[in-house]
């Protein structure tokens, strides 16, 4: 079962952003950033950085792959 990304979509929202806005930011569509939220997209690492960085954050900070942190960004996926 796929886990939401709760610390992205944490760090949207404490930056007064939406989905949308995040996604226009990151030039994505929004159906990207709400896969990648809900654990549905395998991301790669150079949108992980480039999400990161939208938010002036560490990629390890938002994506800690194999960790029980309510973060599990990506089991089986689609691409």
């Amino acid at each position: 079962m796929n886990k939401v990304n709760i610390k992205l979509w944490a760090a949207i929202r404490e930056r007064g952003l939406t989905q949308v806005d995040f996604a226009r930011i990151v030039g994505d569509d929004p159906s990207i950033v709400s896969r990648v939220i809900n654990g549905h997209w395998n991301i790669d690492e150079m949108r992980k950085l480039k999400y990161s960085r939208a938010l002036r954050m560490k990629p390890d900070d938002l994506f800690l792959e194999g960790k029980d942190d309510n973060n599990d960004e990506f089991s089986p996926k689609h691409h």
